[in-house]
């Protein structure tokens, strides 16, 4: 069998295996896709919708959803350093991209580090050991743990960062949201809320996943 298609599969499985694990947080991505397109919806039907800053908003809108759903498939299926590229991609698409690197920064400086052709990045794709005669270096295509901590870890970043750039978009677009603002408050308060069950959750199953003291 082909590399290409030894990794396709190996692909196919790290997803089946992670999605089963996941179980209903898996949903998470779903409503924030939601979210997206609520924002969407509501922006497209006002007569503000025509003026450029809103309309290029809109271009982004549709552009950060693209991201935030190719990412997290790309962390569950086990390349954990190439989500990074999606989620630095979504945060410049965050209109605009020089506002929103400041309201993410230490996010967006931590894609940075991953997304771009750096020793960070490629240091989560080796695995080097010293032997008495020589050096043995690897090449790894994928960057799960065994106790499940990535890709959750990189899964709960990605919806949180997400979370952060709508939070960022909903307020450059707030004078299109202004006519259904009580339906979007709604939806965006109560995935923020079921964000944060999950979260919790995962730090009980996972110690792994506690930030380190």
């Amino acid at each position: 069998m082909s590399e290409i298609e030894t990794l396709r599969e190996y692909e196919d499985f790290n997803y089946g295996e992670v999605k089963a694990a996941l179980g209903d947080s898996l949903s998470l991505t779903e409503d924030l896709v939601d979210l997206y397109k609520l924002m969407a919806e509501i922006c497209s039907k006002t007569s503000a919708a025509v003026q450029d800053d809103i309309f290029a908003g809109l271009q982004f809108v549709l552009a950060c959803r693209y991201h935030l759903v190719v990412g997290a498939l790309t962390a569950l299926r086990g390349h954990i350093t190439d989500s990074f590229r999606n989620s630095r991609m979504a945060i410049e698409s965050a209109a605009f991209a020089a506002r929103a690197k400041r309201e993410l920064g230490s996010r967006y400086d931590d894609c940075a580090k991953q997304g771009h052709p750096s020793v960070y990045a490629f240091a989560g794709h080796t695995k080097i050991e010293q032997t008495p005669t020589d050096l043995l270096v690897q090449f790894e295509y994928f960057q799960m743990r065994s106790d499940a901590s990535e890709p959750v870890r990189t899964y709960l970043w990605i919806l949180t960062t997400h979370l952060l750039i709508v939070r960022l978009l909903s307020n450059v677009m707030a004078r299109a949201l202004e006519h259904d603002r009580h339906r979007w408050d709604l939806q965006f308060n109560s995935f923020e809320a079921k964000l944060e069950v999950h979260k919790v959750r995962w730090l009980e199953r996972i110690p792994a996943l506690k930030p380190a003291e």
